[in-house]
């Protein structure tokens, strides 16, 4: 998970900061992807962007080749901003302004019949949501049938063909800065590796001093107003998808940032641009806090379960060596699957039990005992002087 989708996530938990209403823009342009597995290979592909600001404008160039008989092939483009639609979404679905701004050219030659197809449980989800709620629900759906432009292309045998893929989009944005992603991963669809793939970005309008982040950045170079990456036999998968991260106005990212809450993950202090990555499975506590002065725009502080357990062992170590050489080697997973916990003879549900490991710790320990129940689970049994 990136920190900034954390960010989203843990503000929307709190409910303590303004920000929980962040909502980012989930454009990603893809390349073309075949609807059944195919022995068709994507030989090249050089993709060229224009980036503006606030939009930008995409080709793709595609080479294929056809290893197969012949065949016809019905190949799809996902529809990426379709959340942005009216509440009218039939409407929005056969109107003039969406099938323009997508055009699809094979061996040269612009292919008229395009389709939309989008699934009736997306059509029946989002019908009468505007574009914040629909934002909300596609946080569920995450990319389970998303609307395609779909088209149909005849390859003869051993065939090399071209396919050229022209595509307008806003660009993506949350508050503190605006973003452009290109997914290269869904060529692994096709047969064997992209024998040489480019991608050049053109910054428009965009200073090269208001670019915050790219990636990957491996096969990259600037030149000039220039970001290009050149791939050679790829086989891509998400760490070679494009991410351009940068500022509409020059400080609009620091501006923001300095607005934010401090993070104090496992004890550390951490700036809100500075988080680390991690997975909001691993957390075993989260409190959002505005006691300490020093931290003006308030804290959020995080514990994650392997701190806890990690802590919860080195105090067992000065109280009881035996009972930590058979805890030593445990890790968070081993503790889930083989342990139930117990203080002053309560039991600790799963959920908790790393949160209660870090109360524990801060208690002194009179009795630790591992003793196996009735299923033959190990137990973990403390006693504490409060509880």
């Amino acid at each position: 998970m990136s920190k900034y989708l954390l960010l989203l996530i843990l503000f929307n938990l709190i409910g303590l900061f303004t920000y929980a209403d962040i909502i980012p823009n989930p454009i990603n342009v893809k390349g073309i992807v075949p609807a059944q597995p195919v022995n068709i290979q994507m030989v090249s592909e050089l993709v060229t962007v224009d980036l503006y600001k606030d939009s930008s404008f995409v080709e793709c160039v595609f080479n294929m080749h056809n290893f197969d008989k012949a065949q016809d092939l019905e190949i799809g483009f996902p529809i990426m901003n379709f959340y942005l639609w009216s509440s009218n979404l039939s409407e929005s679905l056969t109107s003039q302004k969406t099938k323009n701004q997508f055009e699809v050219f094979v061996r040269e030659n612009k292919i008229n019949k395009v389709d939309i197809f989008v699934p009736q449980n997306l059509l029946s989800m989002l019908s009468g949501h505007d574009g914040q709620e629909r934002y909300k629900l596609l946080q569920d759906y995450q990319n389970q049938n998303k609307p395609w432009y779909l088209w149909k292309v005849h390859f003869d045998q051993n065939e090399s063909l071209k396919i050229i893929v022209k595509y307008r989009l806003p660009s993506g944005a949350v508050k503190s800065n605006r973003f452009f992603n290109y997914l290269l991963s869904t060529g692994a669809a096709w047969k064997g590796p992209i024998e040489n793939a480019k991608v050049v970005v053109n910054l428009k309008n965009i200073p090269t001093d208001q670019l915050l982040s790219t990636t990957p950045k491996e096969h990259f170079k600037i030149n000039g107003q220039q970001l290009i990456w050149n791939f050679k036999n790829l086989q891509p998968t998400i760490k070679d998808d494009i991410f351009i991260k940068y500022e509409a106005v020059k400080g609009q990212y620091k501006s923001f940032m300095d607005k934010l809450p401090v993070w104090y993950i496992d004890g550390k202090k951490y700036l809100s641009s500075n988080i680390p990555s991690i997975q909001p499975i691993d957390i075993a506590s989260i409190e959002a806090t505005r006691k300490n002065p020093a931290d003006k725009n308030g804290a959020v502080i995080v514990y994650t379960k392997t701190y806890a357990l990690e802590n919860l062992k080195n105090k067992i170590k000065t109280i009881d060596r035996s009972t930590w050489n058979i805890l030593r080697k445990e890790t968070v997973n081993s503790i889930m699957d083989n342990y139930q916990f117990e203080i002053n003879k309560q039991p600790v549900s799963r959920s908790d039990i790393f949160k209660k490991m870090l109360f524990v710790d801060t208690l002194k320990i009179t009795r630790i005992r591992i003793e196996r129940n009735l299923t033959n689970k190990k137990m973990l049994l403390l006693n504490v002087e409060q509880f």
